[in-house]
């Protein structure tokens, strides 16, 4: 696959095949659109389908494990002009006044409105999710509603598979971070939940990030 304008490189583990098509990975890069100020790295952490009509149900929100983020140091740059509110955990881009480069996480939108909830119990709630060093818990965010596949959310072009943002996170120059969790995702006729693992580790030149990335047995579910 390749993907330009990356400033690192991922290993990734992908599921066993499995007799319909699969989430293959769970893989950070790059977001393109970087905080201005040059004191913080935007990231996404996006999960990676080989069928375009596969769906994102939601992540870590189904019961099956809490979710839990903490970061190497800092705090998440957080806009404050939706502090308290629920637009501080979601996309609040466009026309209300939102930073393309904020923290949030999603089922795919990287813009206002995201059809996207939070679910669940969070340790150390404060009115947002998506604030300070860490989250944790057995909460997490869902989609709306029937989802759309997940080649609607597609946001590398020129690939052979289908990547959807499920977090973005705008953290202090050089400070790493772990996110873990349960992806919820359908293929056709069967939903799943797939537990992962992510962890970042900023090297001391501009260039690299090298992601670990583990994704391990998928429990299903038939219909």
């Amino acid at each position: 696959m390749s993907i330009n304008n990356l400033l690192w490189s991922i290993a990734a583990v992908a599921l066993a095949s499995n007799s319909h098509a699969s989430l293959i990975s769970v893989e950070i890069i790059a977001g393109a659109n970087q905080h201005p100020d040059g004191m913080h790295d935007t990231w996404q952490v996006i999960a990676i389908f080989d069928d375009e009509n596969d769906r994102l149900l939601g992540v870590g929100g189904q019961g099956i494990l809490s979710i839990d983020f903490t970061t190497g140091g800092g705090e998440l740059y957080n806009q404050a002009l939706y502090s308290g509110l629920p637009f501080n955990d979601f996309p609040s881009a466009g026309g209300l006044g939102g930073e393309l480069y904020d923290s949030y996480a999603t089922t795919g939108a990287t813009i206002f409105p995201a059809n996207t909830q939070f679910t669940g119990d969070f340790a150390d709630w404060d009115g947002n999710v998506i604030a300070g060093s860490s989250f944790s818990g057995l909460g997490g965010w869902f989609y709306i509603g029937d989802p759309p596949p997940v080649g609607f959310f597609d946001i590398i072009p020129d690939n052979e598979t289908f990547d959807v943002v499920i977090a973005q996170f705008t953290i202090d120059k050089g400070v790493g971070f772990h996110l873990s969790g349960s992806i919820a995702w359908k293929d056709v006729g069967d939903e799943n939940n797939t537990p992962f693992s992510v962890d970042n580790i900023p090297a001391p030149s501009a260039a690299a990030l090298l992601g670990i990335v583990a994704l391990t047995t998928t429990r299903r579910r038939r219909r």
